[in-house]
Parts: structure tokens; C-alpha cells; sequence
């Protein structure tokens, strides 16, 4: 269980820093390499705060979804080179669902598996 919250708050480190810093990553054309890592990134801080705190999952979830439009809010006001993207907050979103998804599913494998053993 420590190895998953030290897991999740590396994520969590490493996309602030691929959010908050201020370099270009080209126009809000609407789908290209950064819209993949978006949908990763969420997909991973979700699973991984999913493990990391299992009696606080929904807390995790919409913490996450504040911590979205967060960053959406802060690269378009506070950061040159960044903007407000709404195809970042849908990948976002995509990568959020995802990670509930793969969780709920592997969670419900593992469960029959132990039950059966």
C-alpha cells in the first residue's frame, strides 16, 4: 500500500511539472501527441490514487477533477507559451475514466481469483 501513495505522488510531481511548465506545445487544434500524454497522465494518477487510498476513492476522484481544470485554469492565466484547452480537460477526462475503468476491472479479476484460491 506505500508503494502505491509513493507511486501516486511521483505521478502527481511529474505531471505538475509537465502542466506547469512553460513551454509550447502548439496550437488547441484539438488532437495531437500532448492530448495522449493528457489522457496518460490521468490515467495513471487515477489508477494509481485508486490503490494508493482505497477508503477515500470518490475524495480522490473529484480531487483529480479539480486538479484539471486547475491546471487547464492556471496554463491559460499564468503561464506564457500555455493556454486554456478544452481538448486537454475531454483527454483529461478520457484518462480519468480510464484509470476508474482498468481499476474496477482488475479489481473484480483479482477478487475472483483470490475467492477461487
Amino acid at each position: 500500500m506505500k508503494t502505491h501513495k509513493y507511486a501516486f505522488w511521483i505521478a502527481f510531481v511529474i505531471s505538475a511539472v509537465l502542466f506547469f511548465t512553460p513551454i509550447s506545445v502548439g496550437g488547441s487544434d484539438g488532437f495531437g501527441m500532448d492530448k495522449i500524454v493528457h489522457a496518460g497522465t490521468f490515467f495513471a494518477l487515477t489508477f494509481l490514487s485508486l490503490k494508493a487510498f482505497p477508503n477515500k476513492k470518490p475524495h480522490a476522484v473529484v480531487l483529480l477533477f479539480v486538479y484539471m481544470f486547475a491546471t487547464e485554469f492556471i496554463q491559460g492565466r499564468y503561464l506564457p507559451l500555455r493556454h486554456f484547452d478544452w481538448y486537454d480537460i475531454s483527454f483529461d477526462t478520457i484518462g480519468l475514466v480510464l484509470g476508474i475503468l482498468v481499476y474496477l476491472i482488475l479489481n473484480v479479476l483479482f477478487v475472483e481469483n483470490e475467492q477461487q484460491a
